[in-house]
């Protein structure tokens, strides 16, 4: 921090001058007087001068200084400093304003286009999202009416496929959750059995068993943005299923004046040096690597929504028994029974 050490080391070579100065003006007062009172006076004067500048400058900028802190702290958005700063009649002061002023406009401008940018490209991948989904309809439809082996297998990659778009998609519109969700009244039951029909083609090609628990609440949050995060992690319970016996169990409980919606599955687990990590953008750990070439995005994105609607994410698992991911609601005015 700024202190009066700091202020003198500033100051230092200016200090220097003056005292050189005042040496220069002593040699020749007693060159041409040799009165000690007089000298001493002129000596005494001009250090006191020079002492009441030094203390005056000082308080001027250590008060400028802790009031332009004080500011800063209050506000939420600190680029806005230049124009809150008060204006204390001093031209230094006018022009570092200027300069502050002037390079916030540029910051701010810069961000301005690169947030344009990121619009462009966010209205390009919806778009393309949108427009690769016909053709994986098509492909479902003519698997439909010609069921063989062969597209059955098909199908099974092409559910895989339309599920990574959809992460695609989410995780494009992810940084603006703010203007694409509505906060309304959900019946948690009807949303769960909702996500599991649109998934139930991964259930069914996976042999997964379901086994559904009281889900009789009703919940305060965004129908798209929650399906999606259930949907995730359903997807990543049959990943990591044991093959042939699959099995999920989706319930709720209270715990601590809140309600968790639990997704359990009986599958490989996760090691307990990686379950810290889990939420971390494109961490996979083992198990991602050994099963499926998992890009790590899935947790990721779905601890990002949920920061997003003011929800809680955790995880807790033991290997090769059982994942258990919670979805926790604050009691009151997020759910009721």
């Amino acid at each position: 921090m700024y202190n009066f050490k700091s202020f003198l080391t500033d100051k230092l070579f200016s200090i220097i001058v003056q005292t050189l100065g005042l040496i220069f003006i002593l040699i020749f007062v007693f060159s041409t007087t040799n009165n000690t009172d007089i000298i001493l006076t002129i000596a005494l004067i001009y250090i006191s001068v020079m002492l009441i500048s030094i203390c005056h400058e000082y308080k001027t900028k250590i008060n400028y200084f802790k009031t332009t802190i004080d500011i800063l702290d209050k506000l939420d958005k600190k680029y806005l400093l230049s124009e809150v700063l008060e204006n204390n009649k001093s031209n230094e002061h006018d022009l570092f304003h200027y300069i502050l002023r002037n390079c916030n406009k540029s910051m701010i401008e810069h961000i301005n286009i690169i947030n344009n940018d990121r619009l462009d490209y966010k209205d390009y991948v919806e778009a393309w999202v949108h427009e690769i989904k016909t053709p994986i309809s098509s492909i479902k439809l003519i698997h439909e009416n010609n069921k063989t082996h062969i597209s059955r297998s098909i199908l099974e990659e092409v559910e895989k496929i339309d599920q990574l778009i959809d992460q695609t998609l989410f995780y494009a519109r992810s940084e603006y959750v703010q203007k694409d969700y509505l906060i309304r009244e959900i019946y948690l039951n009807e949303l769960v059995d909702k996500t599991i029909i649109n998934n139930k083609r991964m259930f069914i090609l996976n042999n997964i068993e379901l086994d559904i628990g009281n889900l009789e609440y009703e919940v305060f949050t965004d129908n798209k943005w929650i399906s999606f995060i259930i949907s995730q992690i359903l997807i990543n319970a049959v990943k990591y299923s044991k093959k042939g016996n699959g099995y999920i169990k989706i319930y709720t409980i209270e715990i601590n004046n809140n309600l968790n919606l639990v997704i359990e599955d009986r599958g490989i687990g996760i090691d307990n040096s990686h379950i810290n990590r889990v939420f971390e953008k494109g961490f996979t750990g083992n198990s991602g690597r050994k099963y499926n070439h998992s890009t790590g995005m899935g947790l990721y994105i779905c601890k990002k929504l949920c920061n997003k609607l003011n929800i809680d994410i955790s995880i807790e698992s033991s290997i090769n028994e059982y994942t258990k991911v919670s979805l926790i609601f604050p009691k009151g005015s997020f759910y009721k029974k």
